[in-house]
């Protein structure tokens, strides 16, 4: 599987990257999916970001609720 270095140019950007990180030592998979891997080599900036897990959502809601980081459900 290959890498891409991203430098995140925005909050949610950041923010994306840290719910993955949580994700990732939490023991789960986690990926960037949709717009944001389509946009990102074309320059674009996406004004929202999804991400596939391995983790059930209830799993997922756990480890932003123990991060501190806020959560809606969709």
């Amino acid at each position: 599987m290959s890498r891409i270095s991203w430098k995140p140019n925005t909050q949610l950007e950041r923010s994306g990257i840290q719910i993955v990180r949580f994700l990732h030592n939490a023991g789960f998979q986690a990926f960037f999916v949709g717009g944001v891997v389509r946009d990102y080599p074309l320059g674009r900036v996406s004004d929202n970001l999804d991400i596939a897990t391995s983790a059930r959502p209830e799993q997922v809601l756990k480890i932003l609720k123990t991060s501190s980081t806020h959560a809606k459900d969709v």
